[in-house]
């Protein structure tokens, strides 16, 4: 199981995502988890992700900076 916590400085951390597009996806996906596992595909799907964001996401899921962030 990942750490929540982790999970969401890792979010918070990516260029292009702030709060509502965070809110956003939590509701879409329902976790946090299922957000870090999620495709490109899978998040343009939510409504206001752009490519863009959705692009950094995905190429921005390495977790060590923010296990240093806790």
């Amino acid at each position: 199981m990942m750490n929540k916590d982790i999970l969401y400085i890792w979010l918070n951390d990516i260029k292009g995502v702030g709060i509502a597009i965070v809110n956003k996806l939590v509701n879409y996906f329902g976790k946090i988890e299922n957000i870090y596992k999620s495709t490109y595909n899978d998040l343009v799907e939510v409504d206001g992700i752009v490519p863009k964001i959705a692009n950094n996401i995905i190429e921005n899921k390495e977790l060590e900076q923010s296990k240093n962030n806790i």
